[in-house]
């Protein structure tokens, strides 16, 4: 079969001019295919409008590194690709390469990484964060280094980087998309996430990824997938304002808040504010679910059978079988967490942390339950029957974070603390499995819609309607 020329690969070729004349400052992505390798995986039947994706550095592929951003797994390569990789190319996709990460998916700045921290793209002048851990995926999207970068999210790892950086950012409901050979942080939250310059390439991209895989127990059965809507409902919404989620927010990020719920009420649609009383609880859960698990995943790292394996490890005089190989390939931040995941599973602590934390998990399904329309299909309805309530909420809508990206090693303790507050507003919808986008409505701004589980095509079209508001109002003050 003839492969297409450059010429008629303008797209792809503007993709990897960018990468090649900007990455260096931004250091966004950490491996891609050469140009060559790129023609010979392109499909001759494929058009000018076809995807170009990046993929986040923990998803394998048998044909590049997947190191998660770690020098435990400095130099890895997959024997097999992961499911999503499969499906990208059988849709006529074209892969480019990989991004930085936190290590193993753990951080908020994309700063905790053997490659280096990341650079946020919208400020030219200042070393400003992009957010993490999926800060690399984001930061190439915003950069213009392909159409769709995808990244995880197990407490908001896609959504905070893309608010940041001022692009889509979407993570379905829990089990819609394979995580079949994508590497764990911690199992019960893990969500391929999908980050993207437009509501049109969230939705395609999606439509390419939303399929059952039997390889991946987790994923949601085709039986399942048959009761979710298959697209927007065609009349006005009940948007949610949680009580719980108005907190000390940036002036300029609050003042685009209420601008876009007065927009929606001008559109027709009905905002009520309710109580999740349980959201104020979700942080310390997380902390203690996602270290845990993690402790779990982790303790195959150990650099016997792959990955970076020290010297110490190595030398018959010492009898180490692999403690100083992990203390040398895993970072700091890793670290941190095992230590507190190993704690929270000790006999002691056990009932007191990773307990509770369940319960409080199982709680704030049931508040979200209480108050949303549709049913939970997963988790049924414990104040009544399983069905509609036709007097509940549709979706969500509060902003992504508490402010704007801040400035790499300048935090001060004070915005330490509101960091760890602003994942009140993400890490719920890990928590219950609910879908969950941000949209672009300011320079370093997102707004965040959520839903129920499985309710994922009202999500993205109430997220198409506030995207398009926030891009009229942007072309009129522009022409004033």
């Amino acid at each position: 079969m003839d492969q297409k020329s450059p010429e008629d690969m303008s797209r792809l070729v503007k993709c990897i001019s960018r990468i090649n004349k900007t990455n260096k400052s931004i250091n966004a992505v950490i491996s891609h295919y050469d140009f060559d390798t790129l023609l010979k995986q392109h499909n001759p039947n494929a058009n000018e409008n076809d995807l170009i994706f990046l993929l986040k550095d923990n998803m394998c592929t048998k044909d590049l590194p997947t190191t998660c951003a770690s020098k435990a797994l400095s130099g890895f390569v997959s024997p097999y690709d992961c499911t999503i990789v499969e499906r990208i190319r059988a849709n006529n996709g074209l892969i480019l390469g990989k991004t930085n990460m936190d290590e193993f998916a753990m951080g908020t700045d994309n700063a905790y990484t053997t490659y280096g921290p990341v650079k946020n793209p919208l400020f030219a002048d200042e070393y400003r964060t992009p957010g993490g851990s999926s800060g690399g995926a984001a930061a190439s999207v915003a950069a213009g280094y392909c159409d769709i970068a995808l990244g995880t999210d197990t407490g908001g790892s896609t959504r905070l980087p893309s608010s940041f950086c001022s692009v889509f950012g979407f993570k379905p409901s829990y089990g819609r998309i394979s995580r079949y050979g994508v590497v764990s942080f911690a199992q019960s939250l893990d969500t391929v996430g999908i980050v993207a310059n437009s509501m049109d390439n969230i939705e395609k991209s999606f439509k390419i990824l939303d399929a059952h895989d039997p390889k991946d127990p987790t994923c949601l059965t085709n039986e399942m997938r048959e009761n979710f809507a298959k697209s927007a409902p065609n009349r006005k919404l009940r948007i949610g304002l949680i009580h719980e989620a108005i907190l000390d927010y940036e002036p300029e990020v609050r003042k685009k808040w209420e601008e876009c719920l007065e927009t929606l009420i001008e559109a027709g649609h009905e905002v009520v504010e309710v109580s999740v009383p349980t959201l104020k609880m979700s942080v310390p859960a997380y902390i203690a679910i996602s270290f845990s698990e993690a402790t779990s995943n982790l303790a195959r790292y150990d650099g016997v059978r792959y990955g970076y394996r020290a010297v110490e490890d190595m030398d018959p005089v010492y009898r180490t079988l692999y403690g100083p190989t992990r203390n040398e390939g895993l970072g700091d931040e890793v670290q941190r967490r095992l230590l507190i995941g190993t704690f929270n599973l000790t006999e002691g602590a056990y009932d007191e942390h990773f307990l509770k934390a369940q319960k409080v998990r199982r709680m704030l399904i049931n508040d979200f339950n209480k108050v949303l329309r549709k049913p939970n299909m997963l988790f049924p309805r414990t104040n009544g029957p399983n069905t509609e309530n036709v007097e509940g909420i549709d979706v969500f809508v509060n902003p992504t974070s508490l402010g704007i990206a801040h400035v790499m090693g300048k935090k001060r303790e004070e915005e330490s603390v509101l960091e760890v507050l602003g994942d009140v507003l993400t890490i719920p919808c890990n928590l219950a499995g609910l879908p969950a986008i941000t949209v672009p409505v300011g320079k370093s701004i997102g707004m965040e819609v959520y839903g129920q589980h499985g309710d994922d095509m009202t999500v993205l079209g109430i997220a198409r309607e506030i995207d398009e508001i926030f891009k009229y109002k942007n072309k009129i003050s522009e022409s004033v």
